[in-house]
């Protein structure tokens, strides 16, 4: 594996783990204090019981990303291109692709619990546009904005740890 392809598959990794971090975030506050499962025992038993359903689907989440995070390094490897910058750079365009998919779905995962697809967006067709304004808020473009902040600066941090890793 080249060193540009580890750190590539780092900084996905951060980039995927932030948007699940800051999806339950928003999950968090979204909770009400209504009942969790038809269960009310108490203030905030609704939020506990909701937040333990979350982390686990967020674990199990993170196994499928941390799949993604090996099949992105595993492209990288191989036999070297003829053109390998080329190759470089339409790495990390398809790097930069995958971070802001990701960021965008994160308000659409804490509403959904799932990310947004082609069949979905097949089928919602106009009446999406309206829902979208109406998650339009601070906290939604806010947790975009930090994912998109931790999947630019994820490399940089990367190749550092590397080169003390090494020694260097």
């Amino acid at each position: 594996m080249t060193p540009a392809s580890v750190r590539r598959a780092v900084a996905l990794l951060a980039a995927l783990v932030a948007a699940r971090a800051a999806t339950l975030a928003l999950r968090a506050l979204a909770a009400d204090g209504g009942g969790a499962a038809g269960v009310d025992s108490g203030p905030g038993a609704a939020w506990i019981g909701g937040m333990r359903d979350d982390i686990g689907v967020a674990a199990a989440v993170l196994a499928a990303d941390a799949a993604v995070v090996l099949i992105a390094a595993r492209v990288g490897r191989g036999r070297a291109p003829r053109a390998p910058r080329a190759a470089d750079a339409c790495l990390w365009a398809v790097y930069a692709l995958l971070a802001a998919y990701t960021a965008f779905n994160v308000p659409v995962a804490a509403v959904l619990g799932t990310p947004l697809t082609a069949p979905m967006l097949a089928g919602a067709g106009g009446a999406l546009a309206d829902s979208v304004r109406v998650y339009l808020t601070a906290a939604n473009a806010g947790a975009c904005l930090a994912v998109l902040a931790v999947a630019g600066v994820a490399p940089a941090l990367a190749a550092g740890a590397g080169r003390r890793w090494r020694g260097r």
